[in-house]
């Protein structure tokens, strides 16, 4: 547990750096862990962000987590290794989002008298090379960031409610499964792609995200008052072939999806890939969280029941589950195109005109 000021080490790409907590937020809502707002010493704070202390990349600023992680202690060596490992970092980010790089003439332009000055503050004791190094502006961190609807969000609330506040569990198995709705995801995203490419890449997102909730489930996507559900419902790893393992895509929905998306940013790893492929990555994960906005009422709508003294699920229905018929859209747009048949024919359909009456021939006289 950090407090606000206080200083510790923070990873970046793989790098640790020097900074501070800024903010804190207490354990509570969706995710279930407290949240740290971090600040990067010497970088600007536009570029402060968020992070929980399961992610393995905050530890507390000890002689002994700095001489393992950044080569020195705090002295002066340990302040001159952080900041040119800060400086280095800011390069290899950059490179990797395709900026262009600072010349020597935007040196002099801008950092000129900021080295100057740090020279004077050396007389008194500081670190002229650390206060030099240190960058005016930090890149944005690889990290995936994704707008959840307002929508969204209820369902989020809405289950962590009922789960740990009113002690009622989910209905489980789901009717509609993580494996229904993300194949009907990826029937949807084929069915209007305009390239093999972009069809492809729908089969990818799709088995990806039923991976990633398949291996994280247990370990951060559950209350711990479904633990004991789920012992029931899965086998324990070892205890069963992998032909009998029954998987959680299998069994949860889309009420448990879509915490994965919570989750989703400290488990995809970034530093391999380049700016290009990120952005694409997180444009189609937004991409499947519209989808899932546009097709809540046919994939949420769980139904609960109780819970006993042990977690054990009840036969007691709380909430019945209420799900819609989902309808792909290609089958929709066909169902409608009949509906409106009947109002209104096509032309191809009308029928033909009216023959002419027939005319009388006038007699030939005589």
């Amino acid at each position: 547990m950090y407090e606000v000021d206080e200083p510790i080490l923070a990873r970046y790409q793989g790098v640790w750096y020097e900074g501070k907590v800024v903010e804190t937020e207490p354990a509570s809502g969706a995710t279930g862990e407290a949240r740290y707002k971090i600040h990067f010493q010497g970088w600007n704070s536009r570029w402060d962000y968020w992070e929980v202390q399961s992610s393995g990349d905050l530890m507390a600023d000890t002689e002994e987590n700095r001489a393992k992680n950044m080569g020195k202690g705090k002295g002066k060596g340990g302040a001159k290794a952080a900041a040119t490992g800060a400086k280095d970092g800011a390069k290899d980010a950059a490179k990797d989002a395709g900026k262009k790089r600072p010349s020597k003439d935007d040196g002099k332009k801008s950092g000129g008298k900021k080295a100057k000055t740090s020279k004077k503050a050396g007389d008194a004791g500081a670190e002229p090379e650390a206060v030099a190094a240190a960058p005016d502006a930090a890149p944005e961190l690889a990290r995936l960031r994704f707008n959840l609807s307002t929508s969204l969000k209820r369902e989020l609330i809405a289950g962590w409610e009922k789960i740990t506040r009113e002690d009622k569990l989910v209905q489980l198995p789901r009717k509609v499964t993580v494996s229904a709705v993300l194949e009907r995801f990826e029937s949807d995203s084929r069915a209007k792609a305009r390239s093999p490419e972009q069809a492809e890449m729908a089969g990818e997102i799709s088995s990806g995200l039923r991976a990633y909730f398949d291996g994280s489930l247990r370990a951060v996507l559950l209350y711990a008052q479904e633990r004991t559900q789920a012992d029931a419902l899965l086998a324990q790893p070892g205890e069963t072939t992998p032909s009998d393992v029954t998987k959680p895509s299998d069994v949860y929905g889309a009420e448990h999806l879509l915490r994965l998306f919570v989750k989703l940013p400290t488990l995809v790893p970034l530093e391999d890939m380049d700016a290009d492929a990120t952005h694409l990555l997180h444009v189609r994960l937004q991409d499947f969280l519209r989808w899932l906005q546009r097709n809540a009422a046919s994939s949420f709508g769980c139904g609960y029941v109780g819970a006993d003294a042990d977690g054990r699920p009840t036969d007691e229905v709380k909430e019945p589950e209420k799900v819609k018929e989902y309808v792909a859209p290609v089958a929709k747009e066909k169902k409608e195109k009949a509906s409106h048949g009947d109002e209104k024919a096509s032309p191809d359909e009308k029928a033909p005109p009216p023959a002419p009456p027939a005319v009388e021939p006038e007699p030939v006289a005589a």
